[in-house]
């Protein structure tokens, strides 16, 4: 069973007992350094220290709060950050204000202290950042402020405010930067001014785990891999974010461009999508996936049990009792026994408890029981992840499922519970969207039904052109959108590639089971594109980079450029024929030396054969990886031959195949996004490969992760169902029906198609498949 990836964050709560106001380090939390003060308008104030660690208290309805156990070794130039009862951030203290040359200093670091209270006194609310009423509390390290007002240059706009001087920000230009002076030229503070989690790199004000810009060079981190270097850790400084994927069909209209989008059809089926209650095919998810190394860094030691806390959002605040969230399995921990049944249907994320897999079996946490990530073992790495949809329902989950959300992450080792702030990243509310596609001469566009449907034909030498718009995410703090959509703001500078997610050919379902790209270093051999640069360096070495197989055609432009209409073709024939991915040497030894289309089980012969076959294809969007995923936003849609008379068949619904923004190394197919809803009286199916020879597959269950390939020992899968589709290119297909006499199947095309029927109310029935040589 493929298990599905998801996710975001938050919740307070040990062995079921709020955590008190403030949080120190185990039995010392009562000794140490008092730091408080009055910030109105807040509801939590955060000491924030070098290396992330996060010391808290609630403010009070006057605004007063009173952070205790602070130890003394760290409050020197450690800053104050502030949150709202929702969690949104509400920017950093400013302590004092200096003149600097002839530029003003903000200083926002405290000063050392030995023992005893520190107040900081009466700060003001300023609209993206405090300031405070007297310098008592200032330290020495600071940031360059707009004017002498003290005003950071990052607040209120979520750090996202381009610094860097240098007309290239790559990395090494970066790590120059970062040596010697602040981006914008100014001083830098050794305390202050870094690559740790609780530094300020690009010297804004905004700390790095909160930053959504961490370097300052205007590109997002969800974009930026000068800020993602996964082989250079001293400068991943956005080593703890989240990721999402958003997937769409045509027919979902997903984009301010589409025919006919009104701001409120788009809010409706933004909701719809966010929600997790989407019929159209499409999903929306989130994940938390994090190597031990990044909460080691923070904590100081690997952790027995991680937890999220997310006070006031309402999806996923598990001790204020509105969670709603769900949490997934996800495809890495498919070899774990075990593992598939557990996660065969989601949890309810508020109720989880820490737990880890290993081969040794599945131990959950005894004190550590809401908002809880997993822990497992991928490519002899320690991993924790949450994969989450959030599945809130109500009517303002536009604004409740939002970015840049401060999250409370908790790494717990034996009595030693470590806060790390963290945000919730930007992410896509929008996918790509098709204005027209090119065929054998002949363009369509949306005045053609089957276009604007998600249908078109693709030329007969195997080309397909294709003129789209760029996805959306919500604008940030200080950003606005075009007139109408003010909300939205079109994502320049993604990575664009196409990809097969399934196929109907000559009445058979054709399910990949890995994922594959026609790029790689053969990119101009089978992409064209007068708006994007085909390039075989965005993502790494294409040999072991997959990537760069996937994604290989860059949007050079910046979110300040023009929204223009970009263009591709592509040449799917060549690509099905002759393309063999390099970087099956290093991720998927057993697929080296075939092609796309050996992978895919698709020949373009059998293709043309027949007007009724069809290829769904994919148009990503993707940003860099972020903490061993990406970033994605996906258009879904099909291509038919030629030979197509127009006609639709078959199922009509697109993203049988969703995958996930897992960063795939391990050449799994996870898949996100899926649609879990049962409808109606249906049955519970379990299908178990039995004494077969060769593999099948299965199509139509209405949970996507179970339609897959099966081999002979693979596991089995669990999914609400009224039809299902089973189906071998190998000899012959058949069913056990004595073990589950109540299903009715069919066989067809010389015993190599079964179609059966599944009658509803049935708690579990189980399906045992042959399939021989």
């Amino acid at each position: 069973m493929k298990i599905r990836s998801v996710a975001m964050a938050v919740a307070i709560a040990v062995a079921g007992i709020a955590v008190p106001m403030s949080i120190g380090t185990g039995a010392s939390a009562a000794a140490g350094i008092t730091v408080k003060g009055t910030a109105p308008g807040a509801a939590k104030a955060f000491l924030m220290t070098k290396k992330g660690r996060a010391y808290r208290a609630n403010v009070d309805a006057s605004g007063a709060f009173t952070i205790t156990g602070v130890p003394a070794t760290v409050v020197k130039n450690a800053t104050l950050q502030f949150t709202d009862s929702t969690s949104k951030y509400l920017g950093t203290a400013v302590f004092r204000v200096v003149k600097s040359g002839k530029f003003w200093k903000s200083i926002v670091g405290l000063k050392a202290m030995k023992r005893g209270t520190l107040n900081v006194g009466a700060l003001k609310n300023m609209d993206g950042w405090y300031k405070a009423a007297k310098p008592a509390a200032a330290g020495t390290a600071g940031v360059r402020a707009r004017d002498k007002s003290g005003k950071p240059k990052g607040a209120g706009l979520a750090g996202r405010v381009k610094l860097v001087t240098a007309k290239v920000a790559t990395m090494s230009t970066l790590q120059k930067l970062a040596a010697t002076t602040c981006p914008d030229g100014s001083p830098k503070d050794a305390d202050l001014n870094g690559t740790e989690t609780g530094q300020d790199l690009d010297c804004d004000s905004v700390p790095n785990a909160i930053d959504v810009d961490d370097n300052g060079n205007g590109s997002l981190d969800i974009l930026d891999q000068s800020t993602n270097d996964r082989d250079d850790k001293s400068n991943y400084t956005a080593s703890i974010a989240t990721y999402s994927d958003m997937r769409a069909s045509m027919e979902s209209k997903l984009n301010i461009n589409a025919p006919g989008a009104t701001l409120s059809s788009l809010t409706t089926n933004i909701g719809s999508l966010l929600s997790g209650k989407d019929a159209s095919g499409g999903g929306f998810s989130l994940a938390v996936f994090l190597g031990d190394w990044s909460l080691i860094a923070a904590a100081g030691t690997a952790p027995d049990a991680v937890y999220i806390e997310c006070p006031g959002i309402k999806w996923c605040d598990a001790v204020g009792g509105t969670g709603t969230a769900l949490i997934n399995g996800n495809s890495e921990m498919n070899e774990i026994s075990g593992a598939a049944e557990y996660w065969k249907t989601p949890k309810e994320w508020k109720s989880f408890a820490s737990t880890e897999f290993s081969q040794a079996g599945i131990k959950a946490s005894d004190s550590y029981k809401t908002n809880g990530l997993y822990k497992f073992t991928q490519n002899n790495q320690v991993r924790w992840a949450a994969f989450l949809t959030p599945n809130y329902k109500e009517a303002d989950v536009a604004t409740v499922v939002r970015a840049n959300d401060v999250m409370i992450l908790h790494s717990v080792a034996g009595g030693n519970d470590v806060a790390i702030p963290v945000t919730v990243s930007p992410f896509f509310v929008t996918t790509p969207y098709l204005k027209s596609a090119t065929a054998d001469g002949v363009k369509v566009d949306k005045e053609n039904a089957n276009f604007g449907k998600g249908h078109m034909k693709i030329g007969s030498d195997g080309k397909l052109g294709l003129e789209f718009w760029r996805p959306q995410r919500m604008v940030l703090e200080g950003e606005t959108g075009p007139a109408g959509f003010e909300s939205f703001k079109s994502q320049h500078g993604l990575n664009y590639g196409i990809n097969v997610s399934s196929a109907r050919i000559n009445g058979q379902q054709i399910q990949p089971s890995a994922e594959v790209g026609c790029a790689g270093a053969e990119v101009d051999s089978y992409y064209k594109s007068t708006t994007l640069k085909t390039s075989t360096k965005s993502y790494g070495d294409p040999a072991e980079d997959p990537a760069s197989d996937f994604w290989a055609l860059k949007d050079e432009t910046g979110d300040s450029d023009p929204d223009n209409v970009l263009d591709l073709e592509i040449n799917l024939k060549d690509c099905l024929s002759n393309h063999k991915p390099a970087h099956f040497s290093k991720q998927r030894p057993d697929l080296v030396g075939k092609t796309v289309g050996e992978v895919l089980n698709i020949k373009w012969s059998d293709f043309v054969s027949s007007g009724d076959n069809w290829i769904e294809l994919t148009l990503t969007g993707v940003g860099s990886p972020s903490t061993n995923g990406y970033n994605r936003s996906v258009l879904q849609f099909r291509v038919y031959p030629s030979a197509w008379n127009g006609t639709i068949a078959g199922s009509s619904g697109s993203g049988s195949n969703n995958n996930s923004g897992s960063n795939n190394n391990s050449g799994s197919n996870n898949n996100s996004g899926s649609n879990n809803n049962s409808s109606g009286s249906s049955s519970v199916v379990r299908i178990t490969p039995t004494n077969s020879t060769a593999s099948f597959t299965v199509t139509g269950m209405s949970q996507s992760s179970c339609n897959k390939t099966y081999a002979a020992t693979d596991g089995w899968c669990s999914s609400p169902a009224t039809s299902i589709t089973i189906f071998t290119s190998a000899a012959s297909v058949a069913v056990d029906t004595g073990s589950s006499p109540s299903i009715k199947c069919s066989a067809s095309n010389g015993g190599k198609l079964l179609t059966c029927t599944v009658p509803g109310g049935e708690p579990e029935l189980l399906l045992n498949v042959k399939a021989t040589t």
